[in-house]
């Protein structure tokens, strides 16, 4: 259980950008991953951060800036929005 929790972790903050990428609104990805949109938010930002920054050339591929400022914005909008 452990080790699919982990997985869960790891995963949820890379589906949520995905999703609102894709259209989806902020506050419906987060409803479908089962957190907050604090939560959310707050595992995204660790996620993009750490992608933005890896020296791995395969992760920082799976993230642009443009991208990450596209999803911090739906995030900031959403929670403005309370």
């Amino acid at each position: 259980m452990a080790t699919l929790r982990a997985w869960e972790q790891r995963r949820t903050p890379a589906l949520i950008h995905e999703a609102i990428l894709s259209g989806t609104s902020a506050r419906h990805a987060c409803e479908a991953a089962q957190l907050s949109v604090d939560e959310a938010h707050v595992r995204w930002g660790v996620w993009a951060t750490s992608s933005l920054t890896s020296p791995d050339a395969e992760t920082r591929a799976e993230l642009t800036v443009q991208q990450f400022l596209a999803v911090h914005s739906a995030f900031s909008a959403e929670l403005e929005d309370r």
